[in-house]
Parts: structure tokens; sequence; C-alpha cells
């Protein structure tokens, strides 16, 4: 009888320690580097690609948007300003972005991370042409802002896929 006991009482405390463990196991599907990374989602919001980024002054890496895709970065802490936007040469001068691509540029200021409450600080409709290949925007002074967090949001206008050099920065010189 007392080893039945046990048995029932083991089984029950499995059962307990298998509950409690249950929601770290259904939140670790995604490990971002430092805690910060970017997505890509499909027209529809569906994301389709997880980017991981470390944490320095500018995230710099060559992103292929399909017509409607978005690349959204993490939301970031800047003391000074902030700048987001892409290349249209890869990081030896080689032109990879299509002239005639349209792509939309969104810089969102937050006072939380994650969530609802995010407000646009601009958005910009960049065309892309043989004589420019930089497209930035971004607050050059945060603290007039009265926000804490930004991220920025490219969004691919054009009706095909579009190759470009994503660059989000904060609190130094926009890359040239």
């Amino acid at each position: 009888m007392v080893k039945g006991m046990k048995k029932i009482l083991s089984l029950i405390l499995a059962c307990v320690l298998c509950a409690a463990a249950m929601p770290v196991v259904s939140f670790a599907d995604i490990q971002p580097a430092a805690g910060i990374f970017g997505v890509i989602t499909d027209a529809e919001g569906n994301i389709v690609e997880v980017l991981l980024m470390p944490r320095t002054t500018y995230y710099n890496s060559v992103c292929t948007l399909s017509p409607g895709d978005k690349f959204i970065s993490y939301q970031y802490e800047p003391s000074e300003n902030f700048f987001f936007g892409f290349f249209a040469t890869d990081e030896n001068g080689v032109k990879i972005t299509a002239n005639g691509s349209q792509l939309k540029e969104t810089v969102e200021m937050s006072n939380t991370i994650g969530g609802d409450g995010r407000k646009a600080w601009g958005t910009k409709t960049c065309n892309v042409t043989a004589n420019q290949n930089k497209y930035f925007i971004g607050p050059d002074n945060v603290k007039n802002t009265g926000y804490k967090y930004y991220n920025g949001i490219l969004e691919n206008k054009s009706s095909y896929s579009v190759t470009v050099r994503v660059v989000v920065g904060m609190d130094g010189i926009v890359p040239s």
C-alpha cells in the first residue's frame, strides 16, 4: 500500500513539474542574438524570415524582399539620433538594386517595446535611380521627439523582388 502511494505521489509531482515547465518550452522557438533581431514579413504580415542582429552601432546586411514584403527592425533605444534605410549597392559598391525599384521607408517611435502605441516619425517613398545609391530617414535629435524606442520598416512596393543593403543605426553618422 505504501509503495502504491509513493508511485501515485511521484506521478502527481511529475505532472506538476511538467505543467510548470510548459511556458518555458513554448516561448523558446526564437533565440535572438543579444536579444536583438529583425524580421521579414510577407504581404499578409506573416513572418517569413528572422534575421539575427548583434547589438552594435548599426546593422548592415543584404536582404531580398519579394513584392509586398517588409523588413521590420528591432526597436532600438538611441540617446542621440536614429537612422534607417538602405543602399542600392553592396559593401563593395556593386549595384544590387534595379533602377526603378520602389521601396517605402518608415521610422516608428514608441515608449514601449512591442505591442501597440507606435507612431510614425516619418515615411518616405524611394524610387531607385542610377544617380543615387543611399536612401535614409530618421530623427537627428531623438530627445526632441518625446519617445524612447525607434524602429524602421522597409516595404517593397515594386511588382518584383528587390535586393537592398539594409542599414539600421543609432547614435552615429549615417554610413557612406
